[in-house]
């Protein structure tokens, strides 16, 4: 199979009481529906890696915001669906 005749992922969409804004391919910014970031949702591979945004070899990793004085992202884990990513984050 040609990558051109691979079909397009399906567009993601958000579980009620969450919202999904993205940010670039295969990146997204996680919300509630109040607006608070919850984390974010990537899609693909690691830099330099065959697999790309849309790939789907390539896993969905979710990344909890850690609020405090000091705000950094914390790997929650890697997903082969996009729902069990965002599941991880509420």
């Amino acid at each position: 199979m040609d990558l051109l005749d691979r079909p397009a992922p399906a567009p993601l969409t958000a579980p009620p009481g969450l919202r999904l804004v993205p940010l670039r391919a295969g990146r997204w910014r996680v919300t509630r529906s109040d607006g608070s970031v919850l984390g974010y949702l990537e899609h693909g591979g690691p830099a330099g890696s065959a697999a790309r945004a849309g790939d789907p070899r390539a896993p969905y990793r979710s990344l909890r915001l850690a609020g405090g004085p000091d705000p950094r992202l914390v790997p929650v884990g890697e997903f082969w669906r996009p729902d069990d990513a965002l599941e991880s984050l509420r």
